[in-house]
């Protein structure tokens, strides 16, 4: 099976998704919710927990996250649109998180956290915006920055 590429560069990508950024929850929420609802149930975040978002657009799964992993756990995300971390910001801010949510303007394929920081990454609708050889790059970034643990598994 042939994979397509993704042609357009990091720039095109981030000017997209910071113009996309004031609708984004209007077009794409009510499709995307439920997939990314159905991947934090199978995530389990708990109290306590340590978790890295990468492409986490306007927030819908970081509250979640903030929530789950309660006062005691640390929520990081990674976006590449300047727009979008601004109404994720206002969202956390507004949600009372932002004592426990630090979010980050860059690109996943050079993560800016130390090796094993994480107990989880989430990830959704976000590994395909990248082109077919990185995507392999963006793995092994996560594997670098998530905590080795005996039942882990990437």
């Amino acid at each position: 099976m042939d994979v397509s590429r993704v042609t357009r560069s990091k720039k095109v990508a981030k000017s997209s998704y910071d113009r996309l950024s004031k609708w984004y929850d209007l077009f794409a929420s009510p499709f995307e919710g439920k997939f990314i609802d159905s991947g934090l149930q199978k995530l389990q975040a708990a109290p306590g927990e340590i978790i890295l978002e990468i492409g986490f657009g306007t927030g819908q799964a970081i509250l979640e996250l903030a929530h789950a992993v309660g006062n005691s756990g640390r929520v990081y995300g990674i976006d590449l649109s300047e727009k979008m971390c601004e109404i994720t910001r206002a969202k956390v801010e507004k949600a009372g998180f932002s004592k426990s949510v630090q979010l980050v303007n860059g690109d996943a394929l050079n993560l800016p956290f130390q090796g094993s920081s994480f107990n989880a990454i989430f990830m959704s609708f976000t590994l395909e915006l990248f082109d077919t050889p990185e995507v392999s790059m963006v793995l092994k970034e996560c594997q670098r920055v998530l905590k080795k643990t005996a039942g882990s598994v990437l």
